[in-house]
């Protein structure tokens, strides 16, 4: 049975409760996208097994249970080899579609899994609770019985989650033309085959077999063997000057890769090199295949801690904690304050009054704009000031008149303003020199004693 088919089964017997703290897990609907609708048990299955939805899934676990699930994609890649195909190498252009995996497809055996990861009953105990856990949350698929299956997602990270690199047969067609095929086939005592397929078979297979690849590297010499044993336990990515493209020094889509002439000035890398142990990727990158780190190490046995560690000692906070919040908020304060007085009154300018409506004498209301004040000619109101052009921060203003009868007193004569008022920075600050009369700043700034006083004209009849 397909996993798809399984879990669409599952979710059917799940209780609503269940369902409820799944979709909440998984962040649905809203995370299916715009328009795309989950109506059916079989398209919410087809959703769960996405690796959209498997990584917003891994996100909410724990160290303990992430190993665990990296731990069976690892059997599985012992049980049925790497997957036949992987993300495209570095140095190629043309993308291609990974054929559809079914998880179904790469199931291990329960028991197989707590024969190679529990060794004692406690830890057989706990495999058990973590594995019963991650099957309520869709991450274990169904059937539960006597298989355990993960999504296709850690299937295509698994090399990368045990520090390996990719396969072999996917680096070797990205990396080299026919030449360096057929001398890599040679320098392995494989002999060159009448085509370039026919020479690259017979690598992988080599390569494959695990005891022919110990026994080459025992015959390495000691500067190759140490650098092997540095790549094995991963990451297993190496700078080296071992190869260079065969298009320049630097590498573009579909760049091919050779043997630098005389060679990159190590021994041990250009043995490697040689012998197809280490394959370029890049410009001055190198990748140690799949096949050899998993051959060359010692334990294949996974490495898995469900519990974390204890906690070893605490750090008590020092009383002074709140004192010593307190003072970095004054002295940000601080800071402020002396940021606003570095600028120059000149250069600020007053914001724009909110809106205020007052009934006309004809009872139809009327709307007091806001704009720049500017004082008119006679007035002792304090003058204006102007902002940066690149300033945009907004500053408390001073207290409003509250009213109408407020907004329509007269100021009083000789009063002035202790300060200007700080108000809202505009970049749009009109420059000093442009002229404005009575009436224009009246009319923009809805004050009504900067308006000149109204001219009644008696009607002639």
């Amino acid at each position: 049975m397909k996993s798809a088919t399984a879990l669409k089964n599952w979710l059917a017997e799940r209780t609503p409760e269940q369902l409820t703290s799944l979709l909440e897990m998984r962040s649905l609907p809203s995370a299916a996208g715009y328009g795309q609708s989950l109506r059916t048990l079989g398209q919410l299955a087809d959703h769960l097994l996405s690796d959209v939805s498997v990584s917003r899934a891994l996100h909410s676990l724990n160290a303990g249970e992430l190993r665990l699930l990296a731990a069976v994609a690892e059997l599985a890649d012992a049980e049925h080899g790497p997957i036949p195909a992987g993300p495209v190498p570095s140095g190629t252009y043309v993308p291609r579609q990974d054929p559809v995996l079914d998880p179904a497809s790469r199931a291990v055996s329960r028991a197989e899994v707590l024969r190679r990861l529990a060794p004692d009953a406690a830890a057989r105990a706990a495999i058990e609770e973590v594995l019963e856990c991650l099957a309520g949350r869709a991450l274990v698929l169904p059937p539960h019985a006597g298989k355990v299956a993960v999504p296709a997602l850690l299937h295509h990270h698994s090399a990368e989650l045990q520090g390996c690199g990719r396969p072999v047969d996917l680096l070797l067609t990205g990396a080299f033309n026919a030449a360096e095929v057929h001398a890599i086939a040679d320098r392995l005592g494989l002999g060159r085959d009448t085509t370039r397929d026919g020479s690259q078979r017979r690598i992988v297979t080599f390569l494959t077999d695990a005891g022919k690849v110990r026994e080459l590297a025992a015959q390495a010499p000691p500067a190759a063997r140490d650098l092997l044993d540095k790549l094995v336990p991963g990451p297993p990515l190496l700078r080296t000057h071992c190869f260079v493209s065969r298009y320049g020094y630097y590498d573009g889509p579909n760049s091919k890769f050779t043997v630098r002439p005389g060679g990159s000035g190590d021994p041990g890398t250009d043995w490697l090199a040689e012998h197809g142990l280490v394959l370029p990727v890049g410009t001055d990158l190198a990748e140690l295949p799949y096949e050899v780190a998993r051959a060359l190490r010692e334990s294949t046995a996974p490495d898995l801690h469900l519990t974390p560690p204890a906690l070893a000692r605490t750090e008590p906070l020092p009383r002074s904690i709140d004192g010593q919040a307190q003072a970095a908020a004054g002295a940000a304060a601080w800071h402020a304050e002396l940021v606003l007085r570095a600028v120059p009154p000149s250069r600020w300018r007053s914001a724009r009054p909110a809106a205020s409506r007052s009934a006309t004498p004809g009872g139809s209301p009327r709307t007091q704009g806001s704009a720049r004040n500017k004082p008119a000619s006679g007035s002792t109101s304090p003058p204006t000031p102007t902002c940066s052009p690149h300033t945009r921060t907004r500053l408390p203003s001073p207290p409003r008149a509250v009213g109408n009868a407020a907004a329509n007193k007269p100021p009083t004569p000789g009063a002035t303003a202790a300060h200007p008022p700080l108000r809202h920075l505009d970049h749009h600050a009109p420059s000093p020199a442009t002229p404005a009369t009575d009436r224009h700043l009246g009319r923009r700034t809805g004050n009504p004693h900067l308006r000149p006083p109204t001219t009644t004209r008696a009607r002639s009849h």
